[in-house]
């Protein structure tokens, strides 16, 4: 591990590997699958390699790597080599629709990483799939899941859930199915400017409007109950003060999304051409393709962009997300 690091890049625990370039499915809120213009070649499973080499000299090995989307992970030729060699230096987690998570593919992520997250938006076949754009997703999760608990009772299974105007009515039964499950927890995300779109501020009420909830009433009984629920100890694992967040944010996300602060210090993310930026919506401040990490993260241009996402004052709805409150109170 490097000594010296500076003070605002002791703070990330989390490096987000967005290594998956394509995807199976045409989800309702996100569009990584329509056709989209990369500036770069994508990294090559020798690039990943060599990147988690720097992390582990850079960071040490407390990092926690997840190797995730927007695109589904497990379709990238070579997972199994990258899991391999990031699983003997850190911790790691990855997200998958498991749609392509047969016996071999459960084995290697069980021999491999730490834990995943398996997208699932509702208790039926009929809500999920309609959300997640593919026929027979439902009935796939679940038998990912299945299949993955058989094969180790130590990996920790979580949900992962959007929540939209779609699954609403599901959402507490979705609760109530992990609770008498064998998964270990269940993660909310509230529905939020979708991927690969042009960004738009009020994108809730214009082309998407109907990926939001709408009956106020319903949001409240809803996220009432999700607050109580994670009171009482159930496996629901955001934070109250993030659900809490949600239920605001539902019912008045101009006003609500301007009292939040970009977590820049958090999670450092680097996309699939291996650009990194701090902020989703800014110029990257470097590409591990082409120069040092320790060069990229220590360079002026980085501070610089550091600085603008603190004091950026934008109505941004990805930071609605960002666990807020880590201590689950």
């Amino acid at each position: 591990m490097i000594e010296n690091i500076p003070d605002n890049l002791k703070k990330i625990k989390i490096c987000d590997l967005s290594a998956a370039a394509n995807c199976n499915f045409k989800c309702k809120m996100c569009f990584f699958w329509r056709p989209q213009k990369n500036d770069g070649q994508t990294m090559s499973i020798s690039d990943w390699k060599k990147l988690i080499l720097q992390l582990e000299e850079f960071f040490g090995p407390d990092l926690l790597i997840n190797i995730s989307g927007p695109g589904e992970v497990l379709l990238l030729k070579g997972i199994e080599e990258l899991l391999l060699a990031a699983g003997r230096k850190f911790r790691v987690s990855i997200n998958s629709n498991g749609y392509v998570i047969d016996d071999t593919a459960a084995k290697i992520i069980t021999d491999n990483i730490e834990s995943i997250s398996i997208s699932l938006d509702g208790v039926s076949a009929r809500t999920h799939d309609y959300i997640r754009g593919m026929p027979g997703s439902y009935s796939a999760a679940v038998l990912a899941i299945e299949r993955l608990r058989k094969k180790s009772k130590t990996l920790i299974i979580t949900v992962s859930t959007v929540i939209l105007d779609y699954n609403l009515d599901e959402v507490i039964d979705l609760v109530n199915w992990i609770e008498r499950s064998e998964v270990n927890g269940i993660i909310f995300q509230a529905v939020s400017l979708p991927n690969n779109i042009a960004y738009d501020p009020m994108w809730f009420k214009n082309e998407f409007k109907c990926l939001w909830p709408q009956d106020t009433e319903k949001v409240r009984t809803v996220m009432d109950k999700l607050i109580e629920y994670k009171s009482q100890g159930s496996k629901i694992v955001n934070p109250v003060k993030q659900l809490e967040c949600f239920k605001e944010y539902f019912l008045n996300p101009q006003l609500h999304i301007k009292k939040l602060r970009c977590e820049v210090d958090n999670v450092l993310k680097i996309g699939s051409c291996g650009d990194i930026k701090i902020c989703d919506f800014s110029q990257p401040i470097g590409n591990v393709k082409i120069s040092p990490l320790k060069e990229i993260l220590a360079s002026e241009l980085a501070q610089e962009e550091r600085l603008k996402a603190y004091e950026c004052k934008s109505p941004c709805h990805l930071l609605v997300n960002c666990f807020h409150d880590n201590g689950g109170e």
